[in-house]
């Protein structure tokens, strides 16, 4: 409660899928959708969750990790996000997953907030050079919604929103600490 302090719910996540060090927890910070009231969590164990703002239930979620191939870096660093933007979700992250997704990139995902089906990924150029774990920012520029964000590949990226077509790039390091 804002105006108490009293708790109203709270949702505890096991960690797995990492090799996380205790300290390092909560990397990521939780994302609203104050409209609709959803919370959106990215936890260390792989589930990006929508739970409902009232009661804490979850209202939807997805595996990352088993469905995409998402892995952290050491410490459980697992990406950037989530982010709400325009009725999507939106998380980045290293993964490597089959196919025509094989071989390890940074990769943005947006889902649509209210039932979790993935509507887009965004991709920078493989391999990741590094664990990923920048905070994308929303922003209009010619005007064009546009996410920016570091990546793993030591790039700053912007994509539509929208589409998740990636708009420019600028490298910024050798890294991937942007």
């Amino acid at each position: 409660d804002a105006k108490t302090g009293k708790v109203l719910w709270e949702r505890i996540f096991n960690v797995f899928h990492s090799d996380i060090v205790t300290n390092r927890l909560g990397w990521n910070p939780l994302a609203a959708d104050a409209k609709n009231k959803r919370v959106f969590a990215h936890t260390t164990g792989g589930f990006l969750v929508a739970l409902d703002a009232d009661s804490g239930e979850t209202v939807w979620q997805r595996q990352l990790t088993e469905e995409y191939g998402r892995f952290t870096g050491y410490g459980g660093r697992i990406g950037g996000g989530p982010v709400f933007d325009s009725g999507l979700v939106i998380v980045g992250q290293n993964a490597s997953v089959w196919g025509d997704l094989a071989g390890g990139a940074f990769r943005m995902q947006a889902f649509d907030s209210a039932t979790g089906k993935l509507m887009w990924w965004g991709l920078t150029p493989p391999p990741p050079k590094e664990t990923y774990y920048s905070h994308p920012i929303f922003r209009v520029i010619n005007g064009e919604r546009v996410l920016i964000t570091g990546g793993g590949d030591g790039n700053l990226s912007a994509f539509q929103v929208r589409t998740g077509k990636k708009v420019w790039e600028y490298p910024v390091s050798a890294k991937a600490r942007s």
